[in-house]
């Protein structure tokens, strides 16, 4: 399997040779393209480039605070999921997080670089291989390999940081405002009254249903509440609208009012004012409920 780097900057360029010199050593079936080793000199850089992006079925595109504009970024990254079988994973560099991405990028699934996170993403590159390595396989590998990995990829942070700007992290109504669009316009395209709750081991969940950008939609919207926003939707998805709810949120309370995440019901108690987020709570925080089509 082909895998194209995509990068634009000093940082994602050096992390990109980073990953272009460890992934082929964890996953050997791996082919791995990045645009500064691979295009041969002399060579017509743009066709050469756009014949790798066709033949590439996943894409890492390395972020940082002072590329996630990058036109260049942006072009790659559409080319690598042109097709229905692309993917793309955006990877987050120097202290960026989910929230920071906005824009076409902001479709894609994120991963920090951090161990359980990447190991996800290995993970992800080793399913699509001809030959996947088993799980026992898959973690003595990348136990392997990830320690050496981890230390270059901080001595380049550690080389770079002080010449990055800032991360300018959004404000938190910015931020939800535009995933409560997203969600609204899900909610209309998918009709609900296709499914019923049920317990039967053998049926899909809501967000399996949905597919994978439902899902990390909704798991922006709720990492860009506090912690204690966090808790009160979670006690109101699985415990109810309660007297003991109120005293304890009583500032959280108004605060997820006024970003319409709640509301009052017409009999006065609260409610989480998204269906599909009052699932993806519910689902997240029990063992996992199921739906059946009717």
């Amino acid at each position: 399997m082909k895998l194209f780097i995509s990068w634009s900057g000093q940082l994602s360029r050096e992390v990109g040779e980073i990953l272009r010199k460890y992934l082929p050593l964890m996953l050997q079936d791996l082919s791995v393209f990045m645009s500064k080793n691979d295009l041969e000199s002399g060579s017509r850089w743009s066709l050469e480039l756009a014949k790798e992006l066709d033949e590439s079925q996943f894409g890492v595109i390395c972020l940082t605070p002072d590329n996630l504009n990058s036109s260049w970024i942006l072009f790659e990254a559409g080319a690598l999921t042109k097709h229905l079988e692309g993917r793309a994973c955006g990877l987050l560099l120097n202290r960026l997080t989910p929230v920071d991405i906005t824009g076409p990028l902001s479709q894609f699934q994120h991963r920090a670089f951090v161990k359980s996170e990447f190991f996800a993403l290995v993970k992800d590159l080793n399913i699509k291989l001809s030959n996947p390595l088993g799980e026992s396989q898959l973690d003595l590998v990348f136990e392997k390999w990830w320690s050496d990995l981890e230390k270059e990829y901080k001595s380049a942070i550690k080389k770079f940081q002080e010449s990055q700007p800032d991360v300018h992290h959004r404000d938190q109504q910015e931020i939800l405002e535009e995933m409560l669009l997203r969600v609204r316009a899900i909610e209309e395209t998918l009709d609900r009254t296709k499914f019923k709750i049920d317990n039967s081991s053998q049926t899909t969940t809501i967000l399996d249903v949905s597919g994978d950008a439902v899902g990390e939609v909704l798991r922006r919207v709720i990492s860009a509440l506090s912690e204690n926003q966090r808790d009160l939707l979670t006690q109101l998805v699985t415990q109810g609208d309660t007297p003991e709810l109120h005293e304890k949120f009583s500032k959280e309370i108004p605060e997820l009012k006024r970003l319409a995440l709640i509301s009052d019901s017409t009999d006065g108690s609260l409610i989480v004012t998204h269906r599909l987020i009052a699932d993806y709570v519910h689902y997240a925080q029990t063992p996992p409920w199921r739906v059946q089509e009717t």
